[in-house]
């Protein structure tokens, strides 16, 4: 009984000095005085970023520290069509709740299968649907890592098999003591993400450049030169991952 009788009196103290403070404001008001308005609550554009990876992209792109948007990155181990279907369909789900996304990116793989002659076929029509969505499409041919490769090696774009990915990261992170377990969790560790934005080097005025910049600086200049990109999956080396990286950093 006194526990209910000291919420109620707290309770009261409560609604008084609500009371007194509408009151107060009203009298500002009828005496001309300025009343602050009230805070405005900001709202941050929120990023859908859809990966063909349950690993490698995810554990990549949540790393970014993004401090004026809402980016949510994950994989579920879709790919192509159904990976740009699922997307649309998570976008259009969050859009009925209203709470639309301001972006929605597609992550995926060329990934050639020998075995699979709709391969081609089905990427191509996934980068098309893609845009015809309006999505953000940071595509890679053949995979994701030929991305993390332009961190290190100046590659001009021809092709390059994904077999080579794994030992060539690792002979370039082995002088920092890190590794990428490109056949197990395929995770991209915060070791290894932080050097992929170190320091190494600067420009003629004076400002950083990161490896990501320069892989940056690659990756647009071999998708710039890869063709007309009617044919996207024939397009090897490349990759749009650019693209997005650039726009996260917009709101770092």
């Amino acid at each position: 009984m006194a526990r209910q009788n000291k919420r109620e009196i707290e309770r009261q103290k409560a609604e008084t000095h609500k009371k007194q403070l509408e009151l107060s404001k009203a009298r500002r008001r009828a005496g001309g005085e300025l009343v602050a308005p009230e805070p405005e609550m900001e709202v941050k554009p929120s990023i859908l970023i859809y990966c063909e990876g349950r690993n490698t992209e995810p554990s990549y792109f949540n790393q970014f520290k993004v401090s004026s948007a809402i980016v949510k990155a994950y994989g579920e181990g879709k790919n192509t069509l159904s990976l740009v279907e699922a997307a649309k369909k998570i976008s259009d789900d969050a859009s009925d709740r209203g709470k639309p996304f301001d972006q929605v990116w597609c992550v995926f793989d060329a990934d050639p299968k020998p075995d699979n002659p709709k391969q081609l076929e089905n990427f191509n029509a996934a980068v098309k649907q893609s845009e015809a969505y309006g999505f953000g499409t940071a595509y890679s041919n053949q995979a994701f890592e030929y991305w993390l490769v332009l961190h290190f090696e100046d590659h001009q774009g021809a092709a390059m098999p994904r077999t080579d990915y794994d030992p060539k990261l690792n002979k370039y992170l082995a002088p920092y003591g890190v590794t990428y377990d490109g056949k197990g969790t395929k995770k991209v560790g915060k070791d290894m993400f932080a050097i992929l934005f170190e320091v190494i080097g600067h420009d003629e005025k004076g400002n950083p450049i990161t490896r990501c910049k320069q892989a940056t600086a690659r990756s647009k200049r071999n998708y710039d030169n890869a063709g007309d990109h009617t044919n996207p999956g024939k397009e090897e080396s490349s990759t749009r991952v650019h693209e997005l990286v650039t726009e996260l950093q917009k709101y770092t």
